[in-house]
């Protein structure tokens, strides 16, 4: 490639960010996250493996993620998403992985919502039972 290929295309040069997190669990099972492995590639290709976040150059125009994770030499929660990347831009993508369930990919930010439900039914439970103990603890004071 001549150097003012090189230097073009570089100030051309595209970059997907993609963000891969791991599932917060309302329980702590490390050894099970610790099998497994996401996968990300961009146009049928491996890209990067593992949890976090990976900037990834692509050429510009449309380009197809996929992710997944490997677990125990099974694919598992598999996700696509086609997107277009506009020269000299980055595109942030996000990988969600909600409660080991199923998989979001969205290039708009995700709240990882897993396990609210449990704690604030946990929540409701522990103040109904601190009003039923001040109740009985009145009840014997003024009888």
């Amino acid at each position: 490639m001549s150097p003012d290929a090189a230097d073009a295309w570089s100030s051309a040069a595209s970059m997907l960010e993609v963000s891969v997190a791991a599932p917060r669990l309302w329980y702590s099972n490390q050894r099970v996250m610790v099998n497994a492995v996401p996968e990300i590639s961009v146009d049928g290709r491996i890209a990067a493996r593992g949890w976090g976040r990976w900037q990834l150059p692509v050429p510009p125009g449309p380009h197809r993620i996929d992710v997944c994770i490997l677990w125990a030499g099974h694919v598992k929660y598999p996700c696509s998403l086609d997107v277009v990347v506009e020269p000299g831009r980055q595109l942030p993508v996000w990988y969600r992985l909600r409660s080991m369930r199923s998989p979001l990919l969205t290039t708009t930010p995700v709240r990882d919502s897993s396990g609210c439900a449990f704690r604030l039914v946990v929540m409701l439970l522990g103040l109904v039972a601190l009003m039923l103990f001040a109740l009985l603890i009145f009840a014997a004071l003024h009888p």
